[in-house]
Formats: structure tokens, C-alpha cells, sequence
């Protein structure tokens, strides 16, 4: 991040490191919400460049697709998802669909649902 020029630095260490939101970050830099977002994007782009310039060719292979893994866990996790589902409703619990406003699924459900 010290390779990037001031006015995008301040920008991106302020919305992606301190997490401020757009309009704190506007109000305390004194910009437009239009000008902000034009340098978040512009700073991202070149703290991307700079970093893929030093990893090079590697880097695709830095964050592989883990796809074998991904079905694999979604295989292992597909029967817990329908016994908690079918288990909700045998209980007793809900008497309309599963997401109705009246008949809320369990958190777990509801943390784990697309």
C-alpha cells in the first residue's frame, strides 16, 4: 500500500483496512461519494497490479479452485441440510413454508440456506 500514490492510498486504507463506510470515508477526505468510489476502484486496481507484477506466473495458482473438495463437502453436507429441514417439520414447528415470515427456519438453517 506505500507504493500507491497518496490520494489513492488514503482512500483504500481508510474504506478497506479501517472499514469506514463511503460516507464516513466522504466526510472525513471531504470528496464527492462519485470521486471516492473513482479512486477506491482506480487504488484497488493498482495495489492488483502491483501485487500480481511481483507473484507473476504463479499467480493463478495462488487461490486454486478446490472443486473435488467443494463437492465433496456439499455431498457430506446435503443429507444434514434435509434431515434438519424434514425434522423441523415433523416437530411440529412450522405449518406453512419452511421461510415464511410466520414459520422462520432455525438459525443454523437460516446461516447455511443460498
Amino acid at each position: 500500500m506505500i507504493g500507491l500514490p497518496e490520494q489513492y492510498r488514503v482512500v483504500v486504507m481508510l474504506r478497506d483496512i479501517d472499514d469506514l463506510s463511503t460516507a464516513e470515508t466522504v466526510a472525513a477526505l471531504d470528496l464527492t461519494e462519485e470521486n471516492l468510489k473513482v479512486r477506491l476502484h482506480r487504488g484497488r486496481a493498482m495495489a492488483r497490479n502491483w501485487l500480481l507484477s511481483r507473484v507473476g506466473a504463479a499467480a493463478k495458482d495462488a487461490f486454486p479452485f478446490m472443486g473435488v473438495r467443494c463437492d465433496g463437502v456439499v455431498a457430506g453436507f446435503s443429507p444434514v441440510w434435509e434431515l434438519s429441514r424434514t425434522s423441523f417439520h415433523k416437530k411440529g414447528r412450522s405449518k406453512g413454508p419452511l421461510n415464511s415470515a410466520r414459520n422462520p427456519p432455525p438459525i443454523a438453517i437460516l446461516s447455511i440456506a443460498p
